[in-house]
C-alpha cells in the first residue's frame, strides 16, 4: 500500500506539470515574445519544488 502511495504521488507530480506545460507550449507556438518560456520555466520550478517538499 505504501508503495502504491509513493507511485501515486510521483505520478501526480509528473502529470500535473505536463498538464501545466501544455498551455505554455501553446503560448509559445502562438507568440514569440518570450513570456511563455518564462511561464514554462516557472512550471518546471514549481514541479521540482513540489517533488522535493
Amino acid at each position: 500500500m505504501a508503495l502504491f502511495l509513493i507511485i501515486e504521488s510521483t505520478m501526480v507530480h509528473l502529470v500535473l506539470p505536463l498538464i501545466s506545460v501544455i498551455p505554455a507550449i501553446a503560448l509559445t507556438e502562438s507568440s514569440d515574445n518570450g513570456s511563455a518560456m518564462s511561464i514554462f520555466e516557472n512550471f518546471i520550478d514549481m514541479s521540482f519544488y513540489g517533488f522535493l517538499t
